[in-house]
């Protein structure tokens, strides 16, 4: 299974995307320890794809019948490292159950990301209409995308964490992700 992190500003820029090892995958709800070799950790929501059918060189046409559920996550960076370190490390993210995309209208789908109960982000799930299937297309043309990959579509806004904060995650009203940051 590989874990992808798309990070992209506009849809005519090319996303920056970079792997993580399966280590880094953690389940909701459990703690964040801030890591010894960092004092400037941020999070980040994110909308988080799984990947259903094995595929190489997608079209865009047909991305969006490559993956079937979805959900929401948290990315952790490391401010202080470099690009791949910062985003690479165990533990450094966070995705909550899945649900079957055809129960959500995506682009109208909320999410909600709080740190100790104050609005961090609200975004709607996908952002810019068939980014999902753009960066879909784009990462198929490096590496055949298997089923269980996980592509996470990070938001823009960060916050940086300290130890005591508390994170938590809303799928329209639907918390999903609660994390205590220790």
């Amino acid at each position: 299974m590989k874990i992808i992190f798309a990070k992209y500003e506009s849809v005519e820029k090319t996303p920056k995307i970079y792997f993580k090892p399966d280590s880094a995958l953690v389940r909701s709800n459990k703690p964040f320890y801030i890591p010894e070799f960092s004092d400037n950790i941020v999070a980040q929501a994110c909308s988080v794809l799984k990947i259903s059918r094995l595929g190489k060189n997608i079209g865009t046409k047909f991305a969006e019948r490559y993956f079937s559920e979805i959900s929401i996550g948290v990315c952790f960076t490391a401010q202080n490292l470099s690009d791949g370190l910062a985003y690479s490390f165990d533990y450094s993210a966070v995705v909550s159950d899945f649900s079957v995309k055809e129960n959500f209208d995506l682009q109208k789908t909320e999410i909600s990301f709080f740190k100790n109960d104050i609005l961090v982000s609200k975004n709607n799930f996908l952002e810019t209409q068939n980014i999902e299937n753009k960066i879909i297309t784009y990462i198929s043309s490096f590496c055949t995308l298997k089923m269980g990959d996980l592509i996470f579509l990070v938001n823009k806004n960060n916050t940086k964490m300290a130890i005591g904060d508390t994170l938590t995650a809303f799928l329209n009203e639907n918390k999903l992700i609660e994390i205590k940051i220790k």
